[in-house]
């Protein structure tokens, strides 16, 4: 067996051989630490910076904002529980599970928050009740706040959306969307089937704060240059999707995610 020139030489005692260790696996060490309370995300750091913190900024907790639907006729519903997440029938976290569930007239959507070593899924399940008699066309969720200690590269403008709509050609389509911070970075991506789906980092009122966004149907304000997506759901199916950000030191290459 070849040995890398680099490791010490082998002890030899008693005619027993004693490695050196040089060469031996060693598991990355985890760099991504959540800490989750009865808001859901309550905290969030990478390599010991910290981005997001409930504490400090209670305004960053998880919510469901713009969505669309359609009755069976294709008109546009608005009002009540057609227009805007925040108005529905309850909502629940399940701390077991790390997911949030909001309840409809109409059905439901779940965001599942699943930590796989330095990687969040954030899994979305949006349900049709059967006798709902409307298509529902999508929902622009807010996850939680990324508090980025500096403007990430590439983005040239805290006023501009970072977006992908996870489809090939034209604008905003580029799949991976990487924010890079300086103590590391964030590549947002969609894992498996390429369907529609916005994913990136969104404007999220002063400083370099942004949204880490899942949307399936067109945002609002979104610049015109964007594609305009749905992801229709019938009454009695569901649609399941998955946005991730992969945290990773400042510079990682994106080769593999998509």
């Amino acid at each position: 067996m070849r040995l890398n020139s680099l490791c010490p030489p082998l002890l030899l005692t008693f005619g027993i051989v004693i490695l050196s260790g040089c060469g031996a696996s060693h598991p990355r060490t985890k760099k991504l630490d959540i800490t989750y309370g009865a808001r859901g995300i309550e905290q969030l750091s990478y390599g010991g910076v910290v981005l997001e913190d409930l504490e400090q900024n209670p305004g960053d907790v998880f919510h469901i904002w713009h969505m669309n639907a359609t009755n069976l006729l294709g008109k546009h519903m608005t009002g009540q529980q057609y227009g805007w997440g925040e108005v529905n029938t309850a909502r629940s976290w399940d701390a077991a599970k790390h997911t949030w569930k909001y309840f409809f007239d109409w059905g439901t959507i779940a965001v599942e928050f699943a930590q796989e070593g330095d990687t969040l899924h954030m899994n979305v399940t949006e349900a049709n009740n059967p006798n709902s008699n409307i298509i529902f066309n999508g929902a622009t969720i807010y996850p939680f706040v990324l508090h980025f200690p500096r403007l990430p590269n590439n983005f040239k403008d805290v006023k501009f959306a970072q977006l992908s709509s996870n489809i090939d050609g034209g604008p905003g389509t580029n799949r991976v969307i990487v924010a890079d911070f300086g103590g590391g970075q964030i590549a947002s991506f969609v894992p498996g089937p390429q369907k529609p789906l916005y994913h990136g980092f969104d404007p999220a009122g002063s400083g370099f704060n942004y949204f880490p966004i899942i949307s399936s149907t067109s945002m609002d304000s979104m610049a015109s240059f964007f594609p305009r997506i749905d992801r229709p759901v019938e009454p009695g199916k569901e649609d399941r999707f998955t946005v991730s950000l992969r945290f990773a030191p400042s510079g990682t290459p994106i080769s593999g995610l998509q």
